[in-house]
């Protein structure tokens, strides 16, 4: 693909039309064959956020639904569209009811109905042109109430039934029903104290729409969880859930391996592969290896420059609520996670929010199915299994660090003065003063984690994440003739680019003078380093002006820094 041809990557953009039409696509639309061949009446998918969970939503609708113009054009050249008559005779023919719950992130139970029925509403109106046929007058105030939103709270709870009742009744064809994040409000209510009212009206809402209901074709949802101890489903016989343990579907949310080769292979970075496996690679559908698709796309259209794209889509609350509520075995085990190790668990997917904290299992599987922690299937023998947990990518690793390091700055003042001042020492080549600052925050800190080398490293990655604001942050990139071990490129000439490298002094028993002595002439050996690989050529071609390069060696709970700025 000629640069001139090359379409942007949709970045921001869920609705499928668009993206067809204005955008680089992944194919995902043999889903839409898996779904037709399933035969289930009742579908539920789920997966972390951002995982192309809505834009899928959107070409269901746009194959299924019946209107006034031909948009069978946007599947012919799909995969879907090769697959023979059978599947095109299905496209264009339904009615389809589209309701996205994704935005309903209110802090009351009011406010929340509020918009709940703001969403209904429009639905109706949507297709008031159906009010034109075969409607009793108590129907037709129904659908009106509705519309105007001055219906009864049992009013609201219904309208699901007599929507799909009125539509199939007008266009004898059996409506399709799609739901988009149904959980965003439930998670909403749990977190801002309105868990109960948000339970009771989805409960009664979502069964009416999708209990026995014998008026539609088929409905889809879909969510971060599976809130079934709830009752929210209760009864739902036909009700089919797929999350990211099961094989079904596994293929179609986030970036295959091949997917991925294809992604670079048009944008002409192909030996940014590595780099995208260490950043945003690591998740496990039903076994299958799943990129982050949201992330992978901001690499791309950001130059290919890694950052935890991902994390700044949403609140990392939990994290912070792990290290508040939690049992000391359970931040323990997160250390260990942190550190590259792995877990064994059952995982359950089953989870109720107000259980999330009440044993570990409930933890780690729910910081599985949110994309927290990836889990791999592991056999005990032919019969048995449990799950092999791991941190999945750089990416997620951060997200856990710089929730410790807001979590002590939350809790102690002069920690959060040293981040500061920490943060005014790199921006002016103060060496002396980062060598102190880094001291007394290490003496906060490093206690959270086993003091190896993987954690030294990813606890500077862990501060320097805190400059994400006004520097793109790059771990272990090609620069020069090596990898740099931090690599922080300003985003405006108000700002010094910043370079680290690291060593860790693995000898034991000494004592503090020698200590002290060879934690100077390692920290100079990596600034040397720097020099001698030219890791600032990364920086200089891009017209940096100042540059500052660090040395920075590590033993146990101290550390020496060595360096300071080159024009």
């Amino acid at each position: 693909m000629g640069i001139s041809e090359r379409k942007q990557v949709p970045v921001g953009t869920s609705d499928f039309k668009k993206i067809v039409e204005e955008f680089y696509y992944i194919d995902k639309s043999l889903l839409i064959k898996d779904v037709l061949d399933s035969k289930s009446e009742v579908f539920l998918f789920s997966r972390p956020r951002r995982f192309g969970k809505t834009s899928n939503m959107s070409m269901l609708k746009y194959f299924f639904e019946k209107t006034g113009e031909d948009t069978s054009v946007l599947f012919k050249d799909l995969q879907v569209w090769q697959q023979g008559d059978i599947y095109r005779m299905e496209q264009g023919v339904y009615p389809v009811i589209f309701l996205t719950l994704k935005d309903l992130k209110c802090n009351s139970w009011e406010e929340t109905y509020e918009r709940i029925k703001i969403v209904i509403s429009r639905e109706y109106i949507r297709f008031k042109h159906i009010l034109k046929v075969s409607m009793e007058a108590e129907e037709l105030e129904y659908f009106k109430s509705i519309s105007s939103q001055t219906g009864s709270v049992a009013d609201f709870e219904q309208s699901l039934l007599s929507l799909t009742e009125y539509l199939f009744r007008y266009y004898r064809q059996k409506p399709v029903l799609l739901i988009d994040e149904y959980d965003v409000p439930i998670q909403q209510g749990y977190l801002k104290g309105f868990y109960e009212d948000v339970i009771s009206f989805m409960r009664n809402w979502l069964s009416g729409g999708l209990k026995d209901n014998v008026n539609l074709k088929f409905a889809a949802l879909t969510g971060i969880l599976r809130v079934a101890k709830e009752s929210i489903f209760s009864g739902l016989n036909n009700l089919e859930v797929f999350t990211i343990l099961d094989k079904p579907f596994r293929q179609y949310f986030g970036f295959t391996q091949d997917e991925l080769e294809k992604l670079v292979k048009d944008y002409d970075c192909p030996d940014k592969l590595s780099e995208i496996k260490d950043w945003y690679d690591g998740y496990y559908f039903g076994n299958l290896d799943i990129y982050n698709p949201w992330s992978v796309l901001r690499y791309i259209k950001n130059g290919c420059r890694p950052e935890a794209y991902w994390l700044g889509t949403s609140s990392n609350d939990i994290i912070g609520q792990l290290l508040d509520e939690t049992e000391l075995d359970v931040q323990e085990t997160l250390k260990r996670l942190l550190d590259g190790r792995s877990y064994y668990t059952t995982i359950d997917s089953n989870i109720v929010y107000p259980e999330i904290f009440q044993n570990k299992n409930a933890i780690f599987s729910f910081l599985v199915m949110t994309g927290y922690l990836k889990a791999k299937k592991h056999y005990l023998d032919e019969l048995y299994y449990d799950y092999e947990l791991q941190v999945p990518n750089k990416e997620i690793s951060i997200a856990y660090k710089n929730e410790i390091i807001q979590k002590l700055t939350m809790e102690n003042r002069k920690f959060s003065s040293y981040i500061n001042d920490f943060r005014r020492a790199v921006y002016g080549g103060d060496t002396k003063e980062i060598d102190r600052l880094l001291k007394q925050i290490a003496e906060y800190s490093i206690s959270y984690y086993d003091s190896d080398e993987s954690f030294y490293h990813g606890w500077m990655l862990s501060l320097t994440g805190l400059f994400l604001d006004t520097h793109y942050i790059s771990s272990n990139r090609e620069t020069g003739d090596g990898r740099a071990d931090l690599l922080l490129e300003p985003k405006s000439g108000k700002y010094p680019g910043v370079i680290f490298e690291f060593k860790v002094l693995r000898e034991q028993g000494i004592d503090q003078k020698v200590m002290s002595e060879k934690l100077e002439e390692q920290a100079k050996n990596a600034y040397q380093q720097v020099l001698d690989k030219n890791y600032d050529a990364e920086l200089k071609k891009r017209n940096i002006k100042t540059i500052y390069r660090y040395g920075v060696a590590f033993y146990k709970k101290t550390l020496a820094v060595y360096g300071g700025c080159i024009l």
